[in-house]
């Protein structure tokens, strides 16, 4: 104990850090791509980047910026280090805008940190380690091209946005980023694009006339209206009329009374499975902020309360037009802003704990060192363990490669089951040669005999 007594709360977030960075770059390298990355290198190979775009556009997928991403990585997937480079950026990205978040909201962190970058940059990549382990799926939203290019990115772009938003600058290259950013999210991420020109509406008469700053207004200003333009081609795209015609039409009052169930699921059945996360990692950042304002205990309960409500209700909005579309609980990969959602209420109600008068019970500096000892070696456990399972689930994907590639004139390949995947989104197929994910990888692939998965007692019934 006297060893853990003389190592700051600094060191231990920057030890959390370093293996966390280690366990990202090694599921990089033996992340592989599957399902619908084989359909956008086939359509690639066949009329290229931007006329696939046009084509997924008008036929069935209006996101047209991120799908302008994924293609773009898709056509690159012959260069062997393709995949785990976009992976590295991402990470990278998203560290940089969690950076800037954090650079501008400096003097909520303790008084050691305002000036010290390097601090700030060890907050933000262990910000970025808490998101991941939140996340409802990691291998859907941080390592399936198809998926990442959506979510992941649109939400990366959302942190840019409001980091430079709020921050005390105006010139022309912040405007710029802004801009990009807005556009970005409009274009790729229908569902969040709802919700924020709703948030950023909001925003702008708070800043212009509850508490007037026309900086910040202005740029939300902006940021609206980037971000209306981009989400209106997004949503008069032909590919929604043909996708629409798949669900069922209902009225926006049932979909109002809908919602409530399908928002209840969520908060039942996936945010639980989440919540030790946000606990784990919320924990240490009451030694990271500051005491900026005393406040009471009544003032904390109303804070915690009125928060509650806000969560809740972004919650329900967030999966209001998804229930209005598709009468159905929102997608996994789709839900990153609502586990985000919920890791920042965390960082919210710990703060204010923090700035609470007199406060009885103050959290032991033994125990959050204590809880980020933990965080270490649950990083260590999941660095020893995941380099294992990765590691043979990418070995048994080439060789399932490179077997279908000798059987390619068989009229029928049976393939042997892919191992466990870990944190990796698996691309695994079905039995029934079908199937899209088969057809998917069948066309990838650019091979004729028909691909069926070997049925054995551990994956049938």
């Amino acid at each position: 104990m006297r060893i853990i007594d003389k190592i700051d709360i600094k060191t231990f977030i920057f030890i959390a850090n370093i293996i966390f960075i280690i366990l990202y770059i090694i599921l990089s390298i033996n992340n592989r791509i599957a399902h619908d990355d084989y359909y956008s290198i086939y359509t690639i190979n066949k009329i290229g980047v931007i006329d696939s775009v046009i084509y997924q556009y008008n036929d069935w997928c209006t996101r047209y910026i991120a799908v302008f991403v994924s293609f773009s990585v898709a056509g690159l997937l012959q260069y062997k280090y393709t995949l785990f480079i976009y992976n590295i950026f991402l990470f990278t990205l998203f560290i940089t805008a969690i950076y800037y978040c954090l650079y501008a909201h400096r003097k909520l962190l303790n008084k050691s940190t305002p000036n010290d970058k390097l601090q700030i940059l060890n907050y933000a990549t262990f910000i970025v380690s808490a998101i991941f382990y939140t996340s409802f799926n990691i291998g859907e939203t941080w390592f399936w091209l198809s998926s990442n290019s959506t979510y992941l990115l649109s939400v990366i772009m959302l942190f840019f946005a409001f980091a430079f938003i709020f921050n005390d600058k105006k010139n022309v290259s912040n405007k710029i980023i802004i801009t990009l950013a807005s556009l970005f999210i409009g274009g790729s991420n229908g569902a969040l694009s709802v919700i924020l020109l709703f948030v950023l509406f909001v925003l702008f008469f708070f800043y212009k006339y509850k508490k007037p700053n026309k900086i910040i207004a202005n740029k939300l200003l902006l940021s609206f209206v980037s971000l209306l333009i981009s989400f209106t081609l997004l949503y008069m795209g032909n590919g929604n009329n043909i996708r629409g015609a798949f669900f069922n039409q209902i009225t926006v009052f049932d979909s109002f009374i809908l919602n409530i169930k399908m928002t209840a699921i969520i908060l039942l059945f996936r945010v639980p499975n989440i919540l030790i996360y946000v606990l784990l990692f919320t924990i240490p950042s009451y030694y990271v902020f500051t005491n900026t304002k005393s406040i009471s205990r009544s003032t904390f309960i109303k804070r915690s309360l009125v928060s509650t409500g806000v969560l809740l209700l972004l919650l329900f909005f967030f999966q209001l037009p998804i229930t209005y579309k598709t009468q159905d609980v929102a997608a996994i990969r789709t839900l990153l802003p609502i586990s985000i959602l919920f890791f920042l209420y965390g960082l919210y109600l710990v703060y204010n704990i923090r700035q609470v008068e007199l406060f009885s019970w103050r959290i032991p500096l033994s125990f959050i060192k204590f809880v980020l000892v933990c965080i270490i070696l649950f990083n260590t456990w999941n660095l020893v363990t995941q380099y294992k399972i990765t590691q043979n689930y990418a070995d048994k994907y080439d060789k399932r490669i490179e077997y279908i590639n000798q059987m390619s004139r068989m009229d029928t390949v049976i393939l042997e089951p892919l191992p466990n995947s870990g944190f990796l989104y698996s691309s695994e197929i079905s039995f029934d040669s079908e199937h899209y994910t088969n057809q998917q990888l069948k066309i990838g692939l650019q091979t004729k005999s028909e691909l069926m998965l070997r049925k054995t007692k551990h994956n049938t019934p």
